[in-house]
């Protein structure tokens, strides 16, 4: 069986280049009848989605896991699969891209939303179907960081104390996790082969952009389109990142037109270029893998009252670079919320004084109490005129192992408690978990 795609590299007649863009984040949603009303509207060439971010911190990548549950993945890519299935024409089937797998992007992120994806396509299309379709996943992480990057230049992203690249955290955290957050170039590599690209972690946009530009679309309005693109219908009035978005790039100019397939949303030139801006640090210029965009000659115009056309984009090229990011697990943390009744307040100030043990002060040092919730536990009302009142403590503790961790929550506790009357009664709930 060939594993050459069936899309041919250049289209006899330039026309414009369809991509939809189907949600913010895989696992996000979209509707159902977005996407079918987004597909039924002429050739669609792409479908695109991005499944990464590093907004929720540190903690995912370190422990390669994924910040959105496997079943909403898994309901988003079920839409997406069916209707790449399902496409009737004109034209071959689009191109089927998802980007940065799991929000982190490891490889064994990948792994699972391929197995997902080649259950799908055997749910929906049979055996016989599933099997003559190929996937082709693109990795991104480092087996051995420390080794790999140790004769590689680094330069920090930004303003850094003393210039730190990150890579002295490296060598005495053997447990750090580094992706290398790809550009267009692979994925366009492996869409020469196939239709399905999985992605490890990714440049948001290249997952848009990689397709059109390999086929010739110019470069900067591509880009500038999956910039937009890549929170769906965030760029539309009003607003949703669980919403499609559409945007058709011509071939013989820098423009792209933007319009939303859910009729209860519509792009405006406000929308559309205030997108432009987001999470950019410079009006005119954004960087990326391998070169950056000048916007400053671009135009927004309102082509009619759902859609705006974007031109005038222009791109520079330079040295092809990636963004590393990395993560380690560096302990264990126990968060215990603890319900005090009025009796026990006066056991507060106590509990937080200085202990004279060595036990003691480690405790001290790792351990945090911050004051929530006052009158916030009885279910009965207080009365404040016999001077009643509650408040709630969460305690967090920090450690290397998880026993250690709840061993120094079981002595913060138990020096809160041990005097309290007889009488007073507490309820207790707790959680442990790794933090990065």
């Amino acid at each position: 069986m060939s594993l050459r795609s069936t899309t041919p590299l250049l289209r006899a007649v330039k026309r414009p280049f369809r991509v939809v863009a189907t949600t913010a984040i895989l696992g996000y949603g979209f509707p159902e009848s977005s996407f079918r009303a987004a597909m039924a509207e002429g050739p669609v060439d792409l479908i695109a989605v991005d499944a990464g971010s590093i907004d929720p911190g540190p903690y995912y990548l370190a422990t390669k896991s994924s910040f959105t549950a496997l079943e909403h993945v898994v309901r988003d890519l079920r839409v997406m699969v069916q209707g790449y299935l399902e496409y009737q024409g004109p034209g071959p089937r689009p191109k089927l891209v998802v980007g940065s797998a799991g929000g982190c992007g490891t490889n064994n992120q990948v792994d699972i939303l391929a197995a997902e994806v080649r259950r799908l396509l055997f749910n929906l299309g049979g055996r016989e179907l599933s099997e003559a379709i190929p996937i082709a996943t693109v990795t991104s992480e480092l087996f051995t960081p420390a080794a790999t990057l140790a004769h590689k230049q680094l330069v920090p992203l930004g303003p850094q104390p003393g210039g730190d690249t990150g890579r002295a955290d490296l060598e005495p955290n053997a447990n750090a996790v580094v992706v290398a957050q790809m550009g267009m170039e692979p994925i366009m590599a492996a869409l020469e082969e196939v239709d399905i690209v999985l992605c490890g972690r990714a440049y948001d946009p290249a997952v848009f952009a990689a397709e059109p530009v390999r086929q010739g679309y110019p470069p900067a309005s591509a880009l500038h389109a999956a910039k937009i693109l890549e929170c769906g219908a965030i760029a539309t009035v009003p607003g949703s990142g669980s919403d499609c978005l559409v945007a058709d790039l011509q071939f013989n100019k820098e423009a792209a037109s933007f319009w939303a397939p859910n009729m209860n949303r519509h792009c405006t030139v406000l929308s559309v270029a205030a997108h432009t801006l987001y999470e950019k640090s410079h009006p005119h210029l954004f960087g990326m893998p391998g070169g950056y965009l000048d916007t400053t000659a671009t135009t927004f115009t309102q082509t009619d009252a759902r859609t705006v056309l974007v031109e005038g984009t222009t791109m520079h090229r330079t040295p092809p670079t990636v963004k590393l990011e990395g993560a380690c697990v560096r302990g264990q943390r126990l968060v215990q919320l603890e319900l005090i009744e009025q009796q026990d307040l006066e056991q507060l100030d106590k509990s937080k004084e200085s202990k004279e043990s060595k036990e003691s002060k480690e405790i001290q040092e790792s351990l945090t109490q911050f004051v929530y919730g006052i009158n916030g536990v009885e279910q009965r009302p207080l009365n404040p005129d016999v001077n009643e009142e509650e408040l709630g403590i969460l305690i967090s503790v920090k450690a290397n192992k998880k026993n250690a961790a709840t061993g120094k929550f079981l002595f913060s506790v138990s020096s809160f408690s041990s005097s309290s009357s007889s009488s007073s009664s507490s309820s207790f709930s707790s959680s442990s978990f790794q933090y990065a």
